[in-house]
């Protein structure tokens, strides 16, 4: 008998997923009373992605929506990563042309490639964009209580306070200051 042949036996106890291979061994050695929610081969298992977890008070094998969503998201920024490095690999190639050591057709196939190479991180990054979109901001995440000032309310010569506050010029203005109450 093939191992992948063999049954696998899964309980759902309290919330969290039990499996294993001899059923009665299982129920013995952590006294579960019931049968087995779900019995199935290693290779049934292993094509329902090898993982079964209770979600919902279910039991749940592979992977959810959200889960598969966020390996197609680090599968992409890993290959945007392996084509922007292979990129860095050949840099030499366009220095050496704009140098003028080397010509464009000297190195003809490598600037096709990188050209290749760029094409592939736009189309892969315009997925990665659409998996993950921007949400704009909440009304209520935008707050402007701090005292910050926005950009378009800012008018030519207005005091931006730049000048940075020293004790000397802090007594000059209490000086000042009592100077303007006393008269």
């Amino acid at each position: 008998m093939n191992d992948l042949d063999r049954t696998l036996y899964i309980w759902n106890i309290n919330g969290v997923a039990f499996a294993n291979i001899k059923a009665n061994y299982a129920k013995i050695k952590h006294n579960w009373d019931k049968a087995p929610d779900a019995q199935m081969s290693i290779q049934e298992f292993q094509e329902k992605g090898g993982q079964v977890r209770v979600i919902n008070g279910e039991l749940f094998y592979g992977m959810t929506e959200d889960e598969k969503k966020q390996a197609h998201i680090g599968e992409l920024e890993q290959e945007i990563h392996e084509d922007k490095k292979e990129l860095e690999d050949t840099d030499y190639v366009t220095i050496k042309i704009a140098e003028g050591v080397a010509t464009k057709e000297e190195y003809e196939a490598v600037l096709k490639e990188r050209e290749e190479l760029r094409e592939e991180i736009r189309r892969l990054q315009k997925e990665l964009d659409e998996l993950r979109p921007v949400d704009p901001p909440k009304e209520d995440d935008v707050k402007d209580d701090s005292g910050t000032v926005e950009v378009g309310d800012i008018e030519p010569g207005d005091d931006l306070g730049g000048e940075e506050e020293t004790p000397k010029k802090s007594a000059r203005k209490s000086s000042k200051l009592l100077d303007d109450e006393a008269k």
